[in-house]
């Protein structure tokens, strides 16, 4: 383990991540292009192969695969699409506006299909896509474009990835607990959008808690936006990460929080022995 008490997430293999068989991580995944995509699945994950570099900055997505939900779906789609032009792809680090997005891969490698695939059919029946009338060879030529901004990476690297990441995306309907620490014990700004469920409120709980607002979204629109915010205005990155750091590490020694469950403790304990 680390030295630094705050935060939760420094050893190699954090219990969120498999531990490979041979004790060793493995390399980043790679997502390679089809050499025949069509428009339901234009990528697919690649084996033991040497990966594409990781971009200058990302944002990182660290919810299992499974509690990825359609409306989330949408919301990647349009960070995509307002981030990205249209033009042969570049050195990532030429251009720092453009927005990666950088998905923890799953052992089931259906699962980082399924997100391909979701991303793919959202982006072919996107109003902005329809809109520049492009035949269908162009249509999927573009589609293929805007997917290579998508990245699967392996999670025995989650250490590196999480604490490298310029923005951690909370997902919903079902947000993040353990990860929404990861990412604030850490100083990672994570925006969240905390619907009427308690499935997807942990965040604003923590945020609440931390007397922190700044990152919580009020609809979809504004979600994206506070993320491009971050991803773009370097002032206001560093001064909610600075706001994170300082505000995670009081809440986390609050010392009332510590009282108010050792009574709920002995109160439930003399309950049980005096039956």
């Amino acid at each position: 383990m680390g030295v630094d008490g705050d935060r939760l997430i420094t050893s190699t293999h954090p219990n969120y991540a498999l531990i490979h068989p041979n004790g060793q991580s493995r390399e980043h995944s790679r997502v390679t292009t089809d050499s025949n995509p069509g428009l339901g699945g234009g990528l697919e994950l690649g084996g033991d192969v040497s990966p594409p570099p990781l971009p200058f900055q990302y944002v990182l997505v660290l919810g299992k695969l499974y509690k990825i939900h359609p409306i989330f779906i949408d919301a990647v789609v349009d960070l995509l699409l307002q981030s990205n032009p249209v033009h042969t792809p570049r050195n990532p680090n030429e251009n720092e506006n453009e927005l990666y997005i950088v998905f923890i891969a799953e052992g089931i490698s259906t699962w980082n299909q399924n997100i391909i695939d979701q991303l793919t059919d959202r982006l072919a029946g996107h109003t902005q896509i329809l809109n520049l009338n492009l035949n269908t060879t162009r249509s999927i030529l573009y589609i293929q474009h805007i997917l290579t901004y998508i990245r699967f990476v392996n999670y025995h690297d989650y250490v590196t990835i999480l604490t490298s990441a310029t923005v951690v995306l909370d997902t919903y309907p079902y947000g993040g607990c353990l990860t929404t620490h990861d990412a604030l014990s850490n100083g990672i700004p994570m925006v969240t959008y905390p619907l009427e469920h308690v499935r997807g409120r942990y965040t604003l709980g923590l945020y609440t808690q931390m007397q922190h607002v700044d990152l919580i979204a009020s609809n979809p629109s504004h979600y994206v936006a506070l993320v491009l915010e971050l991803y773009t205005n370097h002032t206001f990155y560093k001064n909610q990460q600075m706001k994170i750091k300082m505000k995670y590490r009081t809440m986390i020694r609050n010392r009332g929080v510590a009282r108010e469950w050792l009574q709920f403790l002995i109160k439930s304990w003399k309950s049980i022995n005096y039956m």
